[in-house]
């Protein structure tokens, strides 16, 4: 009897070390690693979930270690598990995730060190941002570029993670400087030979390239590429290699592009990376039309626009599509279809633009939130230096006098310091506006040029077609007539400056000729809307015939128009 009990107790602690033997004991886990450093990396790192699922209970139990460990950053690391874990099971910014954000900064706030402050700034920023809560994540982010300043990134746990994800949130809000000077601070902190170094090097590639600057996107691409090859990752083999394609191809070597883009297009679609070959399939199209070589540019096209989604990101995408078809579409004197994919090149081009400046405006908005920021935290700076000082003064306001004027001098320094530094911001917001404006005026002048050399192609097509109507007419070929005037009154049509585009030109010409609109209505008050376009198209050397056909009326009317705004124009002269 007593040996089947003994059998009995042995049988269930085997199986009691064996349940326990599934999950770690974080506190033996702990103990074995020497550098708090990697204590909390490891810790990080932990999978939260239980069975696949976040359990919080469960979690909060396993985790307790950490709070009972002299490690300051474990108690840290605590609570910031708890907040990826409440954010996995909202899946959206709520309270109980702050809340933990909240208990790991106090933590980390009394523990006095910069590396550990720096953790639930940077990752409670990046959970603002992963739910596309920028005016949320700013401050936390703004915040954390000032501590990396003074941290030493060799003592900050994960360094290349967190800052990888403060690129990725300079990046998005548009301050590709700063993006570049995060992902290349990454890139020194990364674990050698791995996927994120290759993301990272990816990463600085890209926007050297999307600056033109082709040799460094080279080099960082070629770097990311020798890591992937050196471990083995098709994937990004694949990808790296449509990059160096692309470069290739901006500088002229289409060969070699073509090859490395249908190489990239291959692992793409193997590895069911999509955007990335429609967007190298887009690429090729491109030099099929430069080459000439419109069955293929159309094959490419056909397949690249498989992938296209109703999604805001592949609007410029399919701009570009319409306007390679409609000049294969000429190419192959296919007019009708050059016009209709014309057409639909400009609707999505003018949405493309909208999207642009939208997505220009929210960047200038976060830009002036960041800078609105930075002085509040310069100022809450200053304020806090000068409260330090005010109650070390009151402590021993009787003892040493002289400290306390030392003081209030000093106080009034940095009242003056401050006031400078304001104006010095203020003036130079100024000349930042000013560089702004310019750009708009250049942009705007730009657009003005292509609207103008639009017109001339128009008017050339309208010529041409109804050259080939009235030899059509003379020829008495019947069939060809409709078919021709079809052609032309479709151009004629989409030609034709309606109000919506007449209000779009007067506010990009108004830009490009600031001043006129308003000297015009000054000395003619009574202007009619219709002499102020002819007025105006005029004022851009149009000759009658391309006025008659935006106007949509004929040549005899413009003459006629232009002969009574003449009249007008000296009677009201004479009245004056």
């Amino acid at each position: 009897m007593c040996i089947i009990r003994n059998i009995i107790t042995f049988i269930i602690l085997s199986l009691f070390s064996t349940l326990r033997a599934e999950v770690p004991d974080l506190k033996i886990q702990l103990n074995s690693i020497a550098d708090t450093k990697k204590q909390i990396e490891y810790c990080l790192a932990l999978d939260t979930r239980k069975d696949g699922i976040v359990d919080s209970n469960y979690l909060k139990e396993y985790l307790r270690p950490l709070l009972q460990h002299k490690n300051k950053g474990l108690q840290v690391a605590y609570y910031l598990l708890l907040a990826d874990a409440a954010s996995i099971i909202f899946d959206q910014v709520n309270p109980v995730t702050d809340a933990y954000f909240n208990q790991a900064m106090g933590i980390a706030e009394q523990s006095g060190v910069q590396e550990y402050r720096l953790l639930p700034l940077i990752r409670r920023g990046y959970y603002y941002f992963t739910y596309r809560e920028i005016s949320a994540a700013l401050p936390y982010f703004l915040s954390a570029s000032n501590l990396v300043q003074e941290a030493n990134l060799d003592q900050v746990a994960m360094a290349a993670r967190h800052l990888q994800w403060m690129a990725n949130f300079y990046g998005y809000i548009g301050n590709s400087t700063k993006a570049l000077e995060y992902y290349k601070k990454a890139v020194n902190y990364a674990p050698k030979d791995t996927r994120q170094t290759i993301d990272i090097l990816n990463a600085i590639g890209v926007y050297y390239y999307r600056d033109s600057i082709y040799d460094k996107a080279h080099h960082y691409y070629k770097e990311g590429l020798k890591v992937a090859e050196r471990t083995k990752d098709t994937v990004w083999m694949g990808i790296l290699q449509g990059n160096i394609g692309n470069i290739l191809l901006a500088k002229g070597d289409t060969s070699q592009a073509i090859v490395l883009s249908e190489m990239n297009v291959k692992t793409s679609l193997k590895y069911e990376d999509f955007s990335d070959a429609m967007r190298t399939l887009l690429g090729l199209a491109e030099i099929a039309v430069a080459q000439k070589r419109w069955n293929q540019a159309k094959a490419y096209l056909a397949q690249a626009e498989v992938y296209f989604e109703p999604k805001p990101f592949f609007l410029m995408y399919k701009t570009a599509a319409y306007e390679l078809k409609a000049k294969i579409a000429q190419a192959e004197g296919n007019k009708t279809e050059a016009i209709y994919y014309l057409n639909q090149f400009i609707t999505y081009n003018d949405s493309t633009q909208q999207q642009k400046d939208s997505e220009r405006l929210q960047q200038a908005t976060w830009n002036w939130e960041a800078e609105r920021f930075n002085l509040a935290i310069t100022e809450a700076e200053n304020k806090r230096k000068q409260d330090r000082f005010r109650d070390l003064s009151i402590s021993i306001v009787l003892i040493l006098t002289l400290l306390s004027i030392t003081l209030l001098i000093h106080r009034s320094r940095q009242r003056i310091r401050i006031k400078t530094i304001k104006l010095e911001k203020d003036q130079l917001a100024l000349l930042l506006e000013k560089e702004l404006l310019d750009n708009q005026l250049i942009q705007a002048k730009t657009e003005m040029e292509d609207f103008l050399l639009r017109i001339k192609e128009n008017e050339k097509i309208i010529q041409d077609l109804g050259r080939k109507l009235a030899n059509a007419q003379v020829n008495h070929q019947n069939d060809h007539v409709d078919e021709i005037q079809e052609s032309l009154n479709q151009m004629l049509d989409s030609h034709m400056m309606t109000d919506e585009r007449w209000y779009r030109f007067k506010s990009l010409f108004d830009t490009t000729h600031p001043g006129f609109f308003e000297e015009i209505t000054v000395r003619y008050p009574n202007i009619s809307e219709n002499n102020l376009r002819l007025l105006t198209l005029s004022k851009l050397n149009l000759n009658n015939q391309s006025i008659a056909h935006l106007l949509g009326i004929s040549l005899d009317g413009v003459k006629k128009a232009k002969q009574r705004l003449r009249k007008k124009i000296s009677q009201t002269a004479a009245d004056h």
